[in-house]
């Protein structure tokens, strides 16, 4: 498993996920399955959950608190929900000037124990479907034994209409 998961190509993580739903124990396909929404999804570039937080922000900004309520009241029954620092550390990754396009940005909101989101326009292009985040920003993260950065010229990321990991090669 741990080749499929080092591969240079995220075909052999796919054919892995095939074969343990087939042959493997009961635990370990939905666990590769949920895994595999950690990568950036196709089109858009973020994962599932930094895309769902952000299209939490579409109608209004929000406080981090109020904005990390809402996201647990909607998928408190996630089997894979990060946790709120790892949330909030990723959306900070979203601001200017962790960001060569912000697709957050964070307001001062005169107390500095609270802080304000607002989607920028880009991110909204981006939720839309219209630009794709990694198109935009570069990219430094690992996700189980995978590098996806932007040096590579050619990450994975995840294609929720196929339920699979595919290339992107970047811009």
């Amino acid at each position: 498993m741990w080749q499929a998961f080092t591969s240079s190509s995220p075909a052999d993580f796919n054919h892995t996920i095939l074969q343990t739903h087939a042959h493997g124990p009961g635990w370990i396909h939905p666990s590769l399955s949920l895994l595999s929404r950690r990568f950036p999804q196709k089109a858009i570039g973020l994962s599932h959950h930094i895309a769902s937080f952000l299209r939490l922000l579409t109608r209004s900004p929000l406080l981090l608190h109020v904005l990390l309520g809402r996201f647990l009241t909607l998928h408190g029954d996630d089997r894979d929900l990060p946790g709120d620092l790892l949330l909030e550390a990723q959306l900070r990754e979203l601001t200017a000037p962790m960001s060569q396009v912000a697709l957050v940005e964070l307001r001062d909101t005169g107390n500095s124990s609270i802080v304000e989101i607002a989607i920028t326009a880009e991110g909204l292009e981006v939720v839309s479907g219209t630009k794709d985040h990694l198109d935009l920003n570069k990219i430094d993260r690992w996700i189980g034994g995978v590098h996806l950065t932007s040096d590579a010229r050619e990450i994975w990321e995840f294609d929720p209409d196929a339920a699979r990991l595919v290339k992107k090669k970047l811009l």
